[in-house]
């Protein structure tokens, strides 16, 4: 990998950086790989509280460690990075449109605490390879998948060190597997679309199912759901060595019909 590329890649991320921190939609938009769609009225409604979030989950570009370029085909490069790099790895995905390197929106992280005298990149980089959060998609090879409603949406935050689990919103398993921290954005299905990761959710009733069992000892399983910028209406706590929870949390309407706290009720389900 020429230093060249690797050099467009860490100026495409950190224009995108930038944006967010500056609250820049103009600049955001030129930043960013995203569908025209996207960009609409809503989108520019809440752009102060996207990027605000985005901007905590996005490390400095001075604070990252780079570690590799993965690509599918000819058009795509994944640009993985690792930020405190004493412990969490994390990747960026920079796509290649008609106008350059742009950042892809949405790539995963994975997280974990390595033991003590391991080698963290060589960690960091099996990970790379096996960890089916940080797999590359490459454009169009989704383009039959159903859309998605953008106007219910949710934040999935899990916390699994040391726990393999399977976990299933709606009936529908996720990717994750467990072994880190992670985050997803999760939206609400298409009207006449059956439900498909990322697009899972609907107004009212839903359920999620965790299946965990502990590979070591470790903080509890926790998994918590945030409806934004209202607050969180779930909240899962694993401390058996292994045991299944299930619960069904209520999304009473369109979040972003301003949806208050007072119209969310936390549930709460602790297996110990």
């Amino acid at each position: 990998m020429g230093t060249n590329l690797r050099k467009q890649l860490e100026e495409a991320y950190e224009a995108y950086h930038e944006a967010l921190k500056t609250r820049d939609l103009k600049a955001f938009a030129r930043a960013v790989a995203m569908p025209p769609e996207f960009m609409d009225d809503d989108f520019a409604a809440e752009f102060e509280e996207f990027a605000e979030f985005m901007t905590s989950e996005s490390p400095e570009p001075g604070d990252m460690q780079f570690l590799a370029i993965k690509t599918i085909g000819d058009d795509l490069a994944g640009y993985y990075c690792m930020w405190k790099p004493e412990e969490e790895p994390g990747s960026i995905c920079v796509a290649k449109t008609g106008e350059g390197w742009k950042v892809q929106p949405g790539g995963g992280t994975s997280s974990f605490e390595p033991p003590a005298g391991q080698d963290v990149k060589a960690l960091a980089m099996e990970r790379v390879e096996s960890d089916p959060v940080l797999e590359l998609t490459a454009r169009g090879e989704d383009a039959g998948a159903p859309p998605f409603d953008r106007d219910v949406s949710a934040v999935l935050e899990c916390f699994a060190y040391d726990c393999q689990l399977d976990m299933a919103v709606n009936g529908v398993k996720l990717a994750y597997g467990g072994g880190s921290s992670y985050g997803l954005r999760l939206f609400g299905a298409a009207e006449g679309a059956p439900p498909a990761e990322p697009g899972l959710l609907k107004v009212g009733p839903n359920r999620i199912d965790v299946k965990y069992r502990r590979t070591a000892e470790g903080s509890p399983l926790t998994v918590e759901l945030y409806i934004q910028p209202a607050g969180r209406c779930l909240r899962m706590v694993g401390g058996k060595p292994a045991g299944e929870m299930s619960a069904t949390f209520t999304i009473a309407r369109k979040p972003t019909e301003q949806l208050t706290a007072d119209e969310i009720e936390c549930v709460e389900v602790v297996d110990e």
